[in-house]
């Protein structure tokens, strides 16, 4: 998933502490959407002027 989405948003491989520190985030439960919008949100994308539409449903309730 980090590396799909920081080929898809940076058009580049995630650096190894990128890729631990993501990797740890969506292993934890966080969900995939904060790590694009914080992808988007960079400078990096910022200055490759990158935008990225998504649609997102609502999670579904617990039990």
């Amino acid at each position: 998933m980090v590396r799909a989405a920081f080929g898809l948003i940076l058009q580049r491989e995630p650096d190894p502490e990128a890729l631990r520190f993501h990797g740890h985030a969506l292993r934890a439960g966080g969900p995939a959407a904060t790590m694009l919008r914080g992808l988007l949100a960079s400078p990096e994308a910022l200055e490759r002027g990158e935008q990225l539409f998504l649609l997102l449903a609502d999670a579904p309730s617990p039990g």
